[in-house]
């Protein structure tokens, strides 16, 4: 209920949350790097005149400023007050990861304390290889169960019978493609979905940055399932 409400027009205020969508993505957070406005006009699927119309108004009541990266000639959108638009998740997530940290140590000195007390001196830094090994063989055997998930997996395949999925498209092998080109191409085939590359390319990239555990692939063939069941949700918003 911020002043946001007044200030920005209704087409505005979403190419507004595309920005902050986008921003969220960067590196470091919080501002957007771009060479021309057809850039941004591109991944908030708008025109330009409304890309240019929206970031006059938004300079105009100081929630961006503008400056160039004298290194790569690109310019640069920052965000003003970009900490105030985030969610309480994105907020504490600093604090949850010094939580995990100080329980970790807590953990490490414990055991070191209890080694030591029966006679067994242990080293501070073997401690820390072993819980790195741990955590590196726990992203690996991840890895395997992911490729393991979506080895076979085909449109075509997987929802030949589906009245939502286009007979007309050709089957594909993951193996070859990227998880986003599964993902892009799993939405393309499913024949009632209102598939936009740019915006479903955002979905791809806000989701996988702020989910990172989830199986994308394995989420978006059973949402298509759901779909195939109630053809009706398509008509809403998907």
């Amino acid at each position: 209920m911020g002043s946001t409400r007044w200030e920005l027009s209704h087409d505005m205020r979403a190419i507004w949350l595309d920005l902050l969508a986008r921003a969220a993505l960067n590196d470091p957070p919080g501002q957007i790097n771009y060479r021309t406005l057809e850039q941004i006009a591109q991944f908030c699927a708008a025109p330009v005149r409304l890309i240019r119309s929206t970031l006059g108004k938004c300079y105009k009541h100081k929630k961006i400023k503008f400056k160039r990266d004298k290194a790569s000639n690109e310019r640069i959108i920052i965000i003003v007050n970009w900490k105030k638009y985030q969610s309480e998740y994105l907020r504490q997530k600093p604090y949850r990861k010094k939580r995990r940290s100080d329980k970790n140590r807590e953990k490490r000195i414990t055991n070191k304390v209890t080694n030591n007390d029966t006679g067994k001196v242990t080293n501070e830094v073997t401690d820390e290889l072993h819980i790195e090994e741990k955590k590196g063989e726990e992203n690996r055997e991840e890895g395997r169960r992911g490729e393991k998930s979506t080895k076979n997996i085909s449109p075509n395949d997987n929802f030949s019978d589906s009245p939502l999925h286009s007979n007309s498209t050709p089957s594909f092998d993951e193996r070859k493609l990227t998880i986003k080109e599964q993902f892009i191409g799993l939405l393309k085939g499913c024949k009632e979905y209102p598939f936009d590359e740019a915006k479903d390319s955002l979905l791809f990239d806000i989701t996988v940055t702020e989910h990172p555990n989830i199986d994308i692939i394995k989420q978006t063939l059973k949402k298509i399932s759901w779909w195939r069941d109630h053809p009706d949700a398509l008509k809403a918003n998907p």
